[in-house]
């Protein structure tokens, strides 16, 4: 499925090379942390590695309207030394992987346009795919399984740096997660929790630790 998603994108995204009405946006993420455990042995000290991927592309209708779709795959790593269950004097590698990945489509309205600046609204929903494997010395079980369909919408406020360039930054304040989330027990057990949640935020203030920014590049 996820191999079908990118390679409709990529279809898409060269198709929108050859129009001037397209455009095409999407960011890149990468974090890594090793902590260091002070008077401990240096195999104790954990580390963590996450990338994540979030290309898009979009068509404007008119000069108001733009309509548009985009993926996303991301991967977090986390690994620590533990004491070993049927062993506490001695310890074992213990490993976190939680991949994920998505598909979405939107629509995009410019509200208002003064000069280089413009201040448009963008709606999306899409479904999203996550999972969560633990690997314990040689032991290595799934968790965690997560389906979610989401709708999200957000001000997005942008600065055309050059004619194809431009850099934008959006806040999400509204979104809808309609999802089905599944878990493992230590001893095997599933457990399906389903949840319908909305979140709106009253301002763009009380929701800035969801803030982005990223670029746009125009046809």
């Amino acid at each position: 499925m996820k191999r079908v998603i990118i390679t409709i994108f990529t279809l898409a995204a060269t198709i929108a090379a050859v129009n001037a009405q397209f455009f095409t946006a999407g960011g890149v993420g990468i974090s890594s942390q090793n902590s260091k455990i002070s008077g401990g042995d240096s195999s104790d000290n954990p580390s963590s590695f996450a990338f994540s991927l979030s290309p898009s592309v979009g068509y404007w209708l008119n000069d108001k309207i733009a309509v548009g779709t985009g993926t996303f795959i991301s991967s977090s790593n986390f690994k620590n030394m533990i004491s070993d269950p049927d062993n506490p004097d001695q310890k074992i590698e213990f490993e976190r992987k939680n991949p994920a990945w998505g598909f979405s489509v939107f629509g995009r309205y410019k509200l208002w346009e003064k000069k280089k600046f413009s201040l448009l609204l963008t709606s999306s929903i899409g479904i999203e795919q996550s999972s969560m494997k633990e690997k314990t010395g040689t032991i290595t079980k799934e968790t965690l399984s997560m389906f979610s369909i989401v709708s999200v919408t957000t001000p997005l406020i942008t600065y055309d740096l050059t004619e194809k360039f431009t850099i934008q930054t959006s806040c999400e304040f509204l979104s809808l997660v309609i999802s089905s989330e599944t878990s493992k027990s230590d001893t095997g057990r599933k457990v399906t929790a389903n949840q319908c949640k909305i979140n709106a935020s009253p301002s763009i203030f009380s929701n800035l630790g969801n803030i982005s920014i990223g670029f746009l590049y125009n046809f």
